[in-house]
């Protein structure tokens, strides 16, 4: 009987272990997903910014000259997708019925996320990491 029930608590835990390890993978995936929309999303805006003679990617040039001695466009690549899928793990980890309501509603949650993530990083801690006075 003791046998029996060691088996089962011992499916049971491999059970728990699989299904949490599906529910992250499953969040890694949306994270990827929504990073990589979002990611491609700020592309047109960044070259209207620059085009408009704003600053644009400064901390992400800055970092990458820290790291590799240069900034190559390649890496600079890299970099913004590499941030973009980690800074929306987070918003994929909001409760489902957020996005399932509609497309503009899942639009707008991801729109605020990202305004909102990009002004707190941009503006307070990348400053704050390099030295830089902050726009506050």
């Amino acid at each position: 009987m003791l046998n029996r029930q060691s088996q089962d608590l011992h499916a049971k835990s491999r059970r728990a272990r699989v299904a949490e390890h599906r529910r992250g993978s499953r969040l890694i995936g949306a994270g990827v997903i929504a990073g990589s929309v979002g990611g491609l999303a700020m592309i047109p805006f960044g070259v209207m910014l620059r085009r408009g003679g704003y600053p644009v990617n400064v901390y992400g040039q800055l970092l990458l000259e820290v790291l590799l001695g240069r900034a190559p466009v390649w890496a600079l690549v890299v970099e913004h997708f590499l941030i973009s899928w980690t800074l929306a793990v987070p918003l994929a980890a909001l409760p489902t019925p957020l996005f399932h309501r509609s497309w503009p509603i899942s639009l707008l949650v991801g729109f605020g996320y990202g305004a909102l993530i990009w002004a707190l990083v941009n503006s307070l801690v990348l400053p704050a990491i390099f030295g830089h006075s902050t726009p506050w």
